[in-house]
């Protein structure tokens, strides 16, 4: 071997390694594009997931607070009215206690578990006003004479 192939192997390998170089920069860059687009498609699907999951959930049913009872154990259960049926049902350990009321809508779930405390309803009959019964309640005429609280 001449000095000059020697020189001209070294000229070789200087531009294989350079090329390399090159190739492996270009290819750690992709790298970091693919990682980002694969980090956005991801948080994609989680965002598309939880939507499909939203919207395949049942509907809730609402019923009105009729009485609140709590147990020796501090579990509290509710009698609601809905859809014309009395109920006694179970309340979501992290329901409010504070702001539930005789007279207030509760979200239920499919099972009539009360999930979340709403407001009070806001249609119905219009009857006469025959007496008030202190601050929050009043006795009222019905069709029939009959008289209800």
């Amino acid at each position: 071997m001449t000095a000059t192939q020697g020189d001209n192997e070294a000229r070789e390998l200087r531009a294989d390694i350079s090329r390399l170089r090159q190739e492996l920069h270009a290819a750690g860059r992709r790298n970091e594009t693919l990682a980002k687009t694969l980090k956005s498609a991801r948080e994609e699907l989680v965002r598309i997931r939880g939507e499909a999951s939203r919207l395949s959930e049942p509907p809730h049913s609402y019923g009105i607070v009729q009485a609140i009872h709590t147990d020796e154990e501090g579990t509290l259960s509710l009698d609601v009215l809905v859809a014309g049926r009395n109920m006694r049902v179970a309340t979501h350990p992290l329901l409010p206690r504070d702001n539930l009321q005789i007279g207030r809508y509760v979200r239920l779930t499919e099972g009539l578990v009360a999930i979340a405390i709403g407001g009070y309803p806001t249609s119905g009959q219009v009857l006469p006003v025959r007496e008030l019964l202190g601050k929050d309640r009043v006795l009222i005429g019905a069709p029939g004479d009959e008289e209800h609280i």
